[in-house]
């Protein structure tokens, strides 16, 4: 069982400064929950490409009209230092490799297309404080015992009109805070991790083959990822 309180700012912050704060997302239950896999001696990686509902769904910002959103689950054999930047995105047509998207960046471009829509959304951040009384070794915030924090952002439209620049500014830091948190984790690792990786759509052309490359510490190999419904 799981409870979820609301604490006041303060308090958040003072609990924020000891409590870890949980990077990337629950890794699948194996390497074969993933449509793309791809094994290696040393590491084995899962692929997922978001539909745009799926996409909605998972993230406050729009990403689905200029990103492709990968969910990559990692595996290792042994301890590895994994990146996102490690992850290249390949157009198998073209040949073309699209480079990882940072995440400050992908939220000022967002945050100033919705400001020139003259778009009145407010995106606040929630953070709440869970206990639990399971177990599961990924921590709290996954179901296990003890205190842990969650994060998330709220979404709130007005009737329109021009934005105030502060408010776009605090809109970029609020969405770059949820797109580094769910990013794939960067560090070493002994244990499965798993995260989003973020890339450009490719010539706004979505009706390409894709694979994603990896080259990194623990080799190079490519993971081909299926077609999926938009």
């Amino acid at each position: 069982m799981q409870r979820t309180f609301l604490l006041p700012a303060v308090m958040l912050l003072v609990i924020a400064s000891v409590a870890q704060q949980p990077r990337g997302i629950k890794p699948r239950s194996a390497p074969e929950s993933y449509p793309a896999v791809t094994i290696q001696p040393n590491l084995t990686v899962g692929a997922l490409q978001l539909s745009d509902s799926e996409i909605r769904k998972t993230f406050v910002a729009n990403l689905s009209k200029k990103y492709i959103v990968l969910e990559v689950g990692a595996f290792p054999k042994s301890e590895v230092l994994l990146s996102p930047k490690d992850f290249l995105l390949v157009v198998r047509e073209q040949k073309d490799e699209i480079r990882a998207a940072d995440p400050d960046t992908m939220a000022g471009q967002l945050a100033k297309d919705e400001a020139k829509g003259n778009k009145d959304v407010t995106v606040s951040p929630v953070v709440g404080v869970t206990y639990g009384t399971g177990s599961d070794p990924y921590g709290p915030s996954y179901g296990g015992r003890g205190w842990g924090t969650t994060t998330g952002v709220a979404v709130q439209r007005g009737s329109g009109g021009q934005r105030d620049p502060k408010t776009v500014e605090a809109d970029r830091k609020t969405m770059a805070t949820e797109l580094k948190e769910k990013q794939l984790p960067d560090g070493s690792t002994g244990k499965p991790v798993a995260g989003y990786i973020y890339f450009p759509i490719p010539d706004n052309n979505r009706k390409v083959s894709l694979a994603l490359e990896y080259h990194g510490p623990a080799g190079q190999f490519t993971v081909p990822l299926p077609p999926v419904s938009r």
